[in-house]
């Protein structure tokens, strides 16, 4: 029964490291101020923003200009977590837990820094309650993360297995939370990962 236990562990922690990866770049995305403009690249002038469309009053942010920003910061941070975290599955069934942890260390601070730099994203004043309620699960994923590295780096194999398992039900209400919303990238897919 131990020998299967051990099985499992390196699946829900690669589970748990690419949910936690993905609900940092959300949370990123999603917790910018509500009045934050993003300079458009062809905009020009102190007041220009990407979000200046005919239908949106000077300065608001659109659900397309959110999506449009945020994506691409999505994208290039699950490239970066699947690097970092490429080959931990192996470690802890060999059970090097150790370096394991240390890897979910540097995705958690990845995670962290994409988490700031989309701090800056402005979400739209009719989507700011859904956002703040998936922000609420991002956070919720990069504490889980922190969680899990430190379980992994004490030696702590089934804590890590359980934190995993609550990583990717948080990842599921995560993207329930916005589902239909238009997002690619900033989901949560555990299965890029594994």
């Amino acid at each position: 029964m131990s020998a299967n236990r051990m099985t499992l562990l390196p699946r829900a922690i690669a589970a748990a490291i690419a949910l936690v990866l993905a609900a940092t770049l959300a949370l990123a995305l999603s917790a910018a101020p509500a009045g934050a403009g993003v300079q458009a690249s062809g905009a020009t002038g102190p007041g220009a923003t990407a979000s200046q469309d005919s239908g949106t009053r000077e300065g608001e942010a659109t659900r397309a200009d959110f999506i449009r920003t945020a994506e691409p910061i999505c994208a290039r941070d699950t490239r970066r977590n699947v690097r970092i975290l490429k080959g931990v599955r192996k470690q802890v069934r060999e059970g090097k837990l150790a370096p394991a942890g240390r890897r979910f260390t540097r995705a958690t601070r990845a995670f962290t820094q994409t988490l700031r730099a989309v701090l800056d994203i402005p979400r739209p004043a009719e989507d700011r309650q859904l956002l703040n309620r998936w922000i609420k699960y991002l956070i919720k994923q990069r504490s889980y993360l922190a969680q899990i590295s430190k379980a992994l780096g004490n030696g702590d194999g089934y804590q890590a297995q359980r934190l995993s398992l609550l990583l990717i039900r948080n990842a599921n209400q995560a993207n329930q939370s916005v589902r239909g919303y238009g997002f690619q990238h900033c989901l949560i897919r555990p299965n890029k990962f594994l």
